[in-house]
């Protein structure tokens, strides 16, 4: 492990736990937390065929397009099968919207 951390340079995050700069990884980390609640509430009303999750599926699958068009040129084979199985997500979601009930 500690090979692969030190080939592609990841080892760097270890010096800034104790730094200034280290609260704001535990930001990050608690917004990792809420967006992964809300994934779990989405994929929730997602299976009972809400359209709240149908909303947020849509919503987390354009955001995260977004996201890896901006880190296409650091990694351009793995932001373009996750932008593949975004665009794959959202097809789903459009195409079987009979599946989810009218109402929010």
């Amino acid at each position: 492990m500690v090979a692969t951390s030190e080939s592609v340079n990841s080892t760097w995050i270890l010096n800034l736990t104790n730094d200034w700069r280290g609260a704001g990884l535990v930001f990050v980390g608690l917004i990792d937390i809420v967006v992964g609640a809300m994934a779990l509430y989405a994929s929730r009303h997602i299976l009972r065929g809400g359209r709240v999750g149908q909303f947020l599926g849509f919503l987390f699958a354009a955001v995260s397009v977004l996201k890896w068009l901006i880190f296409l040129p650091a990694t351009p084979a793995l932001a373009v099968v996750i932008i593949v199985l975004d665009v794959l997500i959202i097809y789903g979601l459009a195409h079987n919207s009979d599946y989810f009930e009218t109402s929010l």
